[in-house]
């Protein structure tokens, strides 16, 4: 299965954004690697992962 992510950088001014498909065995490892390259970054960025929803549910929170 093939999962897509759209990637949203906050307080940046404009908006900013890539969307991103991954295979289901991805792990968070992967997911940090594949950020990194898709931003053109060196690593050297704080980043977090937050989940708005499972299972097509929002999560409240």
């Amino acid at each position: 299965m093939i999962y897509e992510f759209k990637i949203t950088l906050e307080d940046v001014g404009v908006p900013v954004w890539r969307t991103i498909q991954m295979d289901s065995n991805s792990t968070f490892r992967d997911l940090h690697e594949v950020i990194q390259l898709a931003f053109n970054w060196d690593n050297m960025h704080l980043h977090s992962f937050f989940v708005n929803k499972s299972n097509g549910s929002k999560i409240e929170g």
